[in-house]
């Protein structure tokens, strides 16, 4: 009980005194990072290579987020809200639902490139079904997983079914 005791006490330690514009990260050392101001803040995915989070920006758009201090978020928009992403190597998935979003939506296929500055080049568009949401890459990047809500319109009470869809990329 003590150990477990002590970390509480320093992680509760690390978030009273983490004001200002400054916020603690837990890694081998409690260390003061910038803040960054983004409309959304769902970390959804890693690109290694790049060493940057892939992070949902609210209602339409993907920021790529250096984890480099003070460096700049470059931002990719959509038509249709974007709810999650996935990497895999260079490879990113962003689902975009249909507009609305009982219709069926997309997957973006994107792939980091030598020289791209900023956020991935479109590789391919996928339809998938109403109302995708999450989305991941199997282990071995061969496949992209999509599990669509299917959520009912308040409105027009129109209700998709849900579903899982799965993308082959061989």
């Amino acid at each position: 009980m003590v150990p477990h005791f002590s970390v509480m006490v320093v992680l509760g330690c690390g978030l009273v005194f983490a004001g200002g514009d400054f916020h603690f990260q837990l890694g081998r050392v409690l260390a003061p990072v910038p803040r960054t101001e983004l409309d959304g803040a769902a970390i959804d995915a890693y690109v290694t290579s790049r060493d940057e989070f892939l992070v949902t920006t609210g209602d339409k758009g993907v920021s790529a987020l250096p984890v480099t201090a003070g460096a700049k978020a470059s931002v990719t928009s959509s038509n249709g809200e974007v709810a999650s992403v996935a990497a895999h190597g260079d490879l990113v998935a962003v689902p975009e639902m249909g507009v609305p979003h009982t219709l069926p939506g997309s997957v973006h296929l994107d792939q980091f490139r030598a020289g791209d500055a900023r956020f991935p080049s479109l590789v391919k568009t996928y339809p998938t079904c109403a109302h995708p949401d999450m989305i991941t890459f199997t282990p071995d990047g061969s496949k992209i997983l999509v599990a669509c809500e299917g959520e009912i319109d308040a409105e027009t009470r129109a209700d998709p079914e849900g579903a899982i869809g799965v993308i082959d990329l061989s």
